[in-house]
């Protein structure tokens, strides 16, 4: 654990994106879940968003262990929040051309 919180230091911190709460009209009462994903240089990331009165969030890290995704978990579960994990994968994002060549 102490080699992992070194390393965490040594990259940036972490962020935490709250997109909002999707706004599909007629259509959302369709939408069961909605996520978005980013790759990005932060240790940890959350990228969180809202549809059909749910909150859908893409918890996303550059290291394997389960360490802080189980201690969020702990959270919820502590105040009393309901979860379902719905998938757990590496992280694939679309690569981006590069546009200025």
């Amino acid at each position: 654990m102490k080699g992992l919180t070194q390393r965490i230091q040594t990259m940036t911190s972490c962020f935490i994106s709250y997109v909002g709460k999707a706004n599909f009209g007629a259509a959302e009462r369709y939408i069961r879940e909605m996520y978005t994903e980013v790759y990005s240089t932060h240790a940890l990331g959350a990228e969180i968003s809202a549809i059909g009165g749910t909150f859908c969030i893409s918890f996303m890290q550059l290291f394997t262990t389960d360490v802080y995704l189980n201690a969020f978990l702990s959270e919820l579960k502590q105040i009393g929040l309901d979860y379902t994990v719905l998938e757990r994968r590496p992280i694939r994002v679309a690569s981006v051309a590069d546009y200025r060549k």
